[in-house]
């Protein structure tokens, strides 16, 4: 096919440089079609089916619905709702502080788990009553849903504010890769009229006006890895190793203070009454969440791992015993170094199953970034989902945590999916830049390694052009252009924030006393690493002989 430059796929395009050639009304249907099998941005799917309304493409109606997970009358009420919606107002609207609850491991609870900032009225997005007490499982839910945080977050939402504990979507809108926010716009179209009609001036709901439909679960900290941007509050593997590093055996976790690590005479290590909210019957939320699962409608779990955790495995088969699994959808986020075969067979009783696969390399860099996982293990899983049968509700995607330690190798690991023959499995890897620990956000990288990164990253992104797009295969063409979209995301993360020289030195010391700890090497598993380092030496000593060679002019 003959592209215009305006409609040509292979050029890089913004979130809404995308809406717009998709609604040019001389956008060729193949265009569109390509869009709408291979773009997994929700708001660009939408604009799509919206604009479809006039063609009327049965293709493109059957890639929207399949992408986006709603059905022709949902799409058409939330067509009837957003035409009154184009305001400040429903930009900065989300539907998760409506109809949405998270918990951390602890059993304290959040309002998203996208609120990473540690916010004054609600760090990291704890709740807190009116006292100023975190509210956790052990409180009835029911009678905190007016909590002074989630009041004020409604509140400005209506008013047209972006709340400054939302700066994660924010970023991600502003960069064109699409956000949580966006996502549950999306998926909850009914829920801003409703907000608008009951939501009282001060931000307060009534518990029966919007019940929870949707959980974020977190069943303690159980975990099979303990990888390497991890700690003890999110995995108990993680507490031999700190136990080893840290003589008073400590650490926090939010809302306890200094939680200290014991060592049992067997040998093993435990933190007690911390991380096993959910090992009681008798536990407030668990008692909600069963009492709610009529009115349910998707679960997110992570952990920890999740399919590990024997609680999660017991929720999902009162679902099943109930006859309503088939109304739930599920999401998660799992290592997929250990899914039980039991699960698999539960999952495919559900309405849909959404795999976020967090995986952070392949070969020996995973195994050393989630250490003790085993890469075969992964790749085991991985052919089960392709091969699985009866198991078409179930789509799953790669999510790597982008750190210092892959910041190059996601590079390989791209280009080694792009020549998988995956039909189940997307293609198109989902980046999240690490913020914590500190040392190894790849902001905190010398400008000259920065410069080093962005070099390698433009080199890459042409030869995956070349290779993927320049052989005139229309199906690649999409998944490509998001591909260079997201890494070039990267790149404006990288470059958003001023080297630390402090927080780059302990880049080295901490991976050292692991290495140390777990009698691994960085410098052996992650040679480009050591070559940027290289490089960036190398150019330093280049600068610096300059400045004496000046100086010695003078």
């Amino acid at each position: 096919m003959d592209l215009d430059n305006k409609f040509n796929l292979d050029v890089f395009r913004l979130m809404e440089e995308r809406i717009e050639m998709i609604r040019d009304p001389d956008c060729p249907i193949d265009v569109r079609r390509i869009v709408a099998e291979h773009d997994l941005d929700p708001g660009v799917l939408f604009a799509l089916w919206v604009e479809n309304l006039k063609l009327n493409d049965d293709i493109i109606n059957k890639w929207v619905m399949h992408n986006l997970k709603m059905s022709e009358t949902q799409l058409r009420r939330k067509y009837k709702d957003w035409q009154s919606k184009d305001t400040p107002e429903y930009s900065v609207f989300c539907s998760l502080p409506w109809n949405h609850v998270s918990t951390n491991a602890d059993g304290s609870l959040r309002m998203c788990c996208q609120m990473i900032t540690d916010h004054i009225e609600a760090p990291y997005g704890s709740l807190l009553d009116d006292f100023g007490n975190i509210i956790t499982t052990d409180d009835d839910l029911s009678t905190k849903r007016n909590a002074p945080a989630w009041k004020n977050i409604r509140k400005q939402m209506l008013q047209g504010i972006d709340p400054e504990i939302c700066k994660l979507c924010t970023n991600e809108e502003n960069n064109g890769i699409g956000s949580k926010r966006d996502w549950s716009k999306i998926k909850y179209p009914g829920i801003y009229a409703q907000a608008l009609e009951l939501t009282q001036e001060d931000g307060s709901i009534k518990d029966e006006d919007f019940p929870i439909t949707y959980y974020d679960l977190r069943f303690g900290n159980k975990c099979n890895l303990k990888c390497r941007s991890c700690g003890p509050t999110d995995s108990n593997l993680w507490y031999e190793d700190w136990y080893n590093t840290h003589e008073d055996h400590k650490f926090d976790v939010r809302g306890h203070d200094n939680v200290e690590i014991i060592k049992l005479e067997d040998g093993t290590y435990t933190v007690p009454g911390v991380f096993d909210w959910h090992e009681t019957e008798e536990n407030t939320m668990w008692s909600k969440i069963i009492t709610d699962l009529p009115n349910i409608d998707r679960f997110y779990f992570t952990g920890g791992e999740p399919t590990i955790n024997i609680k999660h495995r017991k929720l999902l088969q009162i679902c099943i015993d109930l006859g309503i699994a088939k109304n739930i959808d599920l999401d998660y986020n799992t290592n997929m170094a250990g899914v039980p075969s039991s699960v698999f067979q539960q999952w495919k009783h559900f309405k849909s199953v959404g795999l976020g696969m967090s995986i952070d390399g392949i070969y020996e860099h995973f195994e050393y970034i989630r250490n003790p996982g085993k890469w075969k293990t992964v790749q085991k899983n991985l052919n089960r989902i392709e091969k699985e049968k009866d198991f078409d509700n179930l789509t799953a995607s790669f999510t790597l945590t982008l750190s210092i330690m892959n910041v190059l190798h996601v590079l390989d690991m791209i280009w080694w999916m792009q020549e998988q023959d995956w039909k189940k499995i997307d293609k198109r890897m989902v980046i999240h830049n690490l913020y914590g620990p500190e040392y190894f956000n790849i902001q905190n990288l010398p400008e000259d390694a920065k410069t080093f990164v962005a070099q390698r990253y433009n080199q890459f992104m042409d030869a995956l052009n070349e290779k993927f797009v320049g052989s005139n295969d229309n199906r690649n063409i999409a998944a490509i252009h998001t591909i260079c979209q997201r890494l070039q995301a990267v790149l404006d993360h990288m470059f958003a924030k001023e080297h630390d020289p402090e927080i780059w030195k302990k880049w080295f010391l901490e991976t050292n006393k692991y290495d140390k700890q777990r009698n691994e090497n960085w410098r052996e598993t992650m040679p480009e690493i050591v070559e940027l380092l290289k490089e960036t030496n190398e150019k330093n000593a280049r600068k610096s002989r300059v400045k004496l060679a000046k100086a010695g002019k003078k």
